[in-house]
């Protein structure tokens, strides 16, 4: 081995330390940029000199710029990150709800609910007072007020939800987009996997998009061999190469609304989502919250439908000259208990009570309800035919009141003139208060509940009786008993008590989502502590780093130097 060889061994040394210099550079440059990687230079001899009776060294060469990073460790803060981001999706929406609900407010459901058994007992005390009943009115608006404020809230937070999660989407996107470019340039960049060394850099922006993907959707990333990043959702592929497979939303109607589903944009196959925030946001959206908007709709239906099947067998300070009613259904010649009505009618009867306004003689015909399934069942039209046949029977032929269906499908009931008047009693079918006739209410959710405007135009005709007789409180003491009865959950629960559960229901869930989170958050940062400790830069060590390469250069300068002097001896001697 000659000088000449010796020279190179030196020129070798001061290149490879040079790169080391430049990549601990790298290293304190990106300390504080939490995406990168830490990253080292391995260093190789370079292959011997055979002299025949020895191999002697030839210097050294940088074999690879590696990044220190455990991959294991990588999967399992993705897989971290995704449940903590449907964690916080769901807590966040819980938080919402609760907020709505505001149990701890004087304006709540709960106290509505309450004060409006308070105005029905107050009327039980004093049912011909005027004052009374519009205190009644009063409290039943409130009450529906606090309904339709609690389902639209809840609705609004629904939509909220949804509008997350086309927003999710978009963001999807765009990093599948990413990703799927970065791949393009890593690809060319690593020679398509045969080069000599790796894009580190170009790698720790794909993993920390992989990371931010993570936390919207639960994905299985598999590296191909030409360093290409597949990325796989449900067992379909994201991104495959240099392509990305992109998604879209859907709307779907559901309870009233529009709702997203999310589906691959190429060929509109829906794509199974687990984890991430998108993964919370639609749990949210499509279990938690309908499960709320159902419970608040099921409480204003029991309270609609109860109330009003009391108050439509009653009789007010007033009875009618004239009735429509307030729902429709489907057509004249669909059974009843099939024909759309909010609430199902069933096998029964009720009765039509005729008064003659002028000798107060009362006329009570009997209107059978056939709903048991056997022959003909009522319809509307038959109903019609039934009350006219049995009003005219009564009178001998000709009744002074009668029924028709309009257009519309509504039942209308009118006598033809001022000396009759008509009410209501016994109604063992539920069909009156199905049919919105003689009801306190109107409407069948949360969403539609309110007082019948009929009330409003004339509060007599609160059915505080069940005669018509002055001071007759029977209807209305049974109105406010309600309170207490059991109606929910198989006479299990009262009004009160159903709504109570389904408030105490979202303060679990709310706190459970709230730890549940927390602990998935302190996962993710002692994963990410482990990280930094692995792959993080520590200034002190690159310091120490920079010292010795500088060190190493210095030295194999020093040895260049040497080296050329000797040759510049070897030369003059010649």
């Amino acid at each position: 081995m000659g000088l000449f060889s010796s020279f190179n061994v030196g020129r070798l040394a001061l290149s490879a330390h040079q790169t080391a210099l430049q990549v601990t550079g790298q290293n304190i440059a990106n300390a504080n940029n939490e995406a990168y990687t830490r990253q080292r230079v391995i260093m190789r001899t370079t292959p011997p000199m055979d002299l025949g009776y020895a191999h002697i060294g030839t210097g050294v060469r940088v074999a690879e710029i590696q990044r220190v990073i455990n991959e294991a460790l990588e999967g399992r803060i993705d897989a971290a990150t995704s449940s903590l981001g449907g964690l916080q999706a769901q807590q966040e929406i819980l938080a919402r709800i609760e907020a709505v609900f505001n149990e701890l407010s004087d304006t709540d459901l709960s106290s509505a609910l309450g004060e409006f058994f308070d105005a029905l007992e107050a009327l039980t005390t004093n049912p011909d007072d005027a004052s009374t009943r519009l205190e009644l009115l009063a409290k039943g608006d409130s009450l529906s007020e606090s309904f339709r404020y609690l389902a639209t809230q809840l609705n609004a937070t629904r939509q909220s939800a949804n509008d997350s999660v086309k927003l999710a989407v978009n963001d999807v996107n765009r990093i599948l987009g990413e990703i799927a470019d970065l791949n393009e340039q890593i690809l060319v960049a690593e020679g398509g996997g045969v080069g000599i060394g790796k894009a580190n850099d170009l790698r720790d922006q794909r993993g920390a998009l992989l990371r931010d993907l993570s936390a919207y959707i639960e994905v299985n990333a598999v590296e191909a061999s030409d360093g290409t990043l597949n990325i796989l959702a449900g067992g379909e592929f994201l991104v495959f190469g240099d392509n990305a497979f992109t998604l879209t939303t859907t709307d779907r109607a559901d309870r009233g609304a529009l709702i997203s589903t999310v589906e691959f944009e190429f060929n509109g196959a829906d794509l199974k989502i687990k984890g991430g925030k998108l993964d919370g946001l639609i749990t949210a959206r499509d279990e938690i919250l309908t499960e709320f908007i159902d419970d608040v709709a099921a409480l204003a239906g029991a309270v609609v439908n109860e109330i009003n099947k009391l108050h439509s067998e009653g009789q007010g300070l007033d009875r009618f000259s004239s009735l429509t009613s307030a729902e429709e259904v489907s057509g004249p010649l669909d059974v009843l208990n099939a024909a759309g009505l909010p609430f199902t009618p069933v096998n029964g009867s009720f009765n039509i009570d005729v008064y003659n306004e002028n000798t107060g003689e009362k006329t009570t015909v009997n209107i059978a309800v056939d709903l048991d399934g056997i022959g003909a069942d009522s319809t509307l039209q038959s109903l019609v035919d039934e009350i006219n046949a049995e009003l005219n029977a009564a009178f001998g032929g000709s009744s002074p009141v009668s029924a028709e269906a309009t257009i519309t499908n509504r039942l209308v009931i009118g006598s033809d003139g001022d000396n009759y008047t008509f009410a209501f009693s016994e109604d063992t079918s539920g069909l009156l208060a199905a049919m919105g006739i003689n009801t306190f209410f109107t409407g069948h959710d949360a969403l539609t509940i309110q007082v019948n405007q009929a009330l409003h135009d004339n509060p007599d005709l609160i059915a505080a009786s069940l005669t018509g007789a002055p001071g007759d409180n029977a209807n209305v003491l049974r109105m406010a008993n309600l309170r207490n009865e059991r109606v929910f959950d198989n006479g299990g629960a009262t009004f009160s008590d159903f709504y109570q559960g389904v408030v105490g229901s979202m303060a679990v869930q709310s706190a459970s989502a709230r730890d549940r989170a927390e602990n998935q958050e302190l996962l993710v940062t002692s994963l990410l502590n482990e990280r930094e400790r692995i792959s993080g830069v520590n200034i002190d060590e690159e310091t120490i780093n920079l010292i010795s390469h500088q060190r190493a250069y210095q030295a194999a300068a020093r040895f260049i130097s040497i080296i050329d002097g000797l040759l510049e001896t070897l030369i003059n001697a010649t």
